[in-house]
């Protein structure tokens, strides 16, 4: 039943475009690549024309667990939800009960007043419904991307005088923070949003290296279960490095590949090791032997075609302004 609610909340909210439009989380036709690919392209623009582009990133503290049953409600209504829907959130969130398990035996049952569950179903969408209407208020110029609880905002201009505060020296102050609240948010160089890590010229390098570690780390499991006793049958480890290696390098790998040749030959480096691992090949045999022997693509070749992939999707969902950044 809460799953048959969801797919019609979804399509309610679609239709009536009751989402907010900087929302990508967990909608039909938008992943966490629009916000990256809009955020990058929007940074890569500014600066081919010299302008300087301000960014903060910003992750709501246990989201999920503060959404106040009545703002939720209030909000369905005040968004003319379906009262039939409305009607079973209110049944499924009032007296929902969490049991807590004392002593390894002892089970205490607590009332629960607030919060989503974080397995439900529903729990996604009603988020994304609960904070509709959060970025539509920013200052002319600040553009939003939001997927569920993870939010950027970043605004560009000629100016850098009027993004930050520079010191009398005439250099930026690096102890440079905005205070939101009780809470002080410190000037850096890089950020990461979304699993990627953004830095200033946009050359993506520590996000390499970070690739490159769990890369590493992915390849010792290979050699360690092909190096057993029996080991692994050859389809078996190329499955494995499937889902170990290239589930690491794909992740957004359209958005982030470097164009350093150094640094395209350090991530393809990583994915050698891992198919010479998986077919027993030795160190001294041909790059372009092991790529045929595994039927797979190069990392550039293959981020080419996802990023082929994610415009041909752009253009089936209609989503004609990304488009055109791009």
């Amino acid at each position: 039943m809460e799953r048959m609610i969801n797919e019609r909340l979804i399509w309610w909210a679609e239709r009536e475009k009751k989402f907010s439009s900087s929302q990508s989380g967990f909608r039909r036709g938008k992943s966490f690549a629009d916000n990256l690919a809009k955020i990058v392209s929007d940074i890569r623009a500014s600066l081919c024309v010299g302008e300087y582009t301000l960014a903060a990133f910003l992750d709501v503290s246990s989201a999920y667990d503060c959404v106040d049953y009545r703002i939720m409600l209030d909000k369905l209504i005040a968004l003319d939800c379906p009262t039939g829907i409305v009607k079973f959130i209110a049944n499924w969130l009032y007296r929902r009960k969490v049991r807590f398990i004392v002593n390894s035996r002892e089970f205490v049952d607590r009332l629960v007043f607030k919060g989503l569950p974080q397995d439900a179903v529903l729990s996604p969408a009603l988020y994304s419904l609960f904070t509709q209407g959060l970025c539509s208020d920013l200052p002319e110029g600040v553009e939003a991307v939001e997927f569920a609880d993870d939010i950027g905002l970043y605004v560009s201009g000629p100016n850098r005088e009027l993004l930050v505060e520079f010191c009398k020296s005439g250099y930026l102050d690096k102890n440079l923070s905005i205070r939101i609240g009780d809470c002080d948010v410190c000037n850096s160089g890089e950020a990461k949003f979304l699993g990627i890590w953004l830095d200033n010229s946009l050359k993506f390098h520590r996000q390499v290296q970070e690739v490159r570690g769990k890369v590493s780390k992915a390849n010792s499991i290979i050699r360690y279960l092909c190096k057993m006793s029996k080991g692994m049958e050859v389809n078996t480890a190329l499955m494995l490095y499937k889902s170990l290696v290239r589930s690491m390098t794909d992740y957004g790998s359209f958005i982030y590949f470097p164009r350093d040749s150094a640094f395209q030959l350090k991530l393809e480096r990583a994915q050698y090791l891992g198919i010479r691992t998986a077919l027993g090949f030795r160190n001294s045999t041909p790059n372009d032997v092991i790529i045929a022997e595994a039927k797979v693509r190069g990392l550039k070749d293959w981020a080419e075609m996802l990023g082929r992939n994610f415009i041909n999707k752009l253009i089936a969902y209609n989503q004609n302004d990304l488009c055109q950044k791009l």
